[in-house]
């Protein structure tokens, strides 16, 4: 026996777009199952009715369905040419069409979102765009901005003012304390009265090491051997 579960009305969105995306899983061990993500209303006087299947085709000519597993998983179902007008009574929902069970989760509603496709075809014509202005092409980059997807991102997106930014005054410098002298400097040759004594180096006695080793010491630099 069919079961079904349906939201609240929704207010009608004024970009003729919906999606329903929620979490589903089926317990271990259970047949797939035949459910229905759905989009209803009342339009003109009929029952509005969109869907998508997951699980299990309902009928043996059906194209087989994304299925569900165990694990939590993520689908949606995408209407973007609502009417704008006339349409009532909208809601979003499940219907389980045969016998099984199904956990859901984590159900959200958009009216603005952009699919994979669109958003590329968006990416490139931005992209365009940009090019068209940079080499004075002016006219084409103004029938971009007037087409379907600028004119409906300005329409419902509108972009915010970045808050204004107030310097904040630094603190006063205050002058040195009138107790605080500064020291002149010591000169070069005052200052080596206190500075530690040098290392000497230590002298290696006559007779230690060679001969050759010692001989070395007194040569000079050109004439000494390696």
């Amino acid at each position: 026996m069919p079961l079904w579960v349906r939201s609240s009305p929704l207010p009608v969105p004024a970009t003729g777009r919906l999606q329903m995306a929620a979490a589903l899983r089926i317990p271990e061990g259970q047949e797939q199952p035949q459910l229905r993500l759905a989009i209803e209303g009342r339009w003109q006087g009929q029952v509005y009715y969109r869907r998508i299947n997951v699980g299990r085709p309902e009928r043996p000519e059906d194209p087989t369905p994304p299925e569900l597993s165990t694990q939590w998983a993520r689908f949606a179902i995408s209407v973007t040419d609502l009417p704008l007008s006339g349409l009532s009574d909208l809601r979003v929902g499940f219907d389980l069409m045969s016998d099984g069970e199904v956990w859901i989760d984590d159900v959200a509603v958009f009216d603005l979102w952009l699919e994979e496709r669109e958003y590329d075809e968006l990416l490139k014509s931005a992209s365009a765009a940009r090019l068209q202005v940079e080499t004075g092409r002016l006219h084409e980059c103004r029938l971009f901005l007037e087409s379907y997807w600028p004119a409906l991102l300005r329409r419902h997106l509108p972009l915010e003012e970045p808050p204004a930014v107030t310097a904040m005054p630094l603190p006063p410098t205050s002058p040195p304390s009138p107790s605080r002298r500064l020291l002149p400097s010591l000169s070069a040759r005052s200052r080596s009265s206190w500075l530690p004594p040098a290392e000497v180096p230590e002298t290696r006695p006559r007779g230690a090491g060679s001969t050759a080793e010692a001989d070395k010491s007194w040569l000079p630099s050109w004439l000494r051997w390696r």
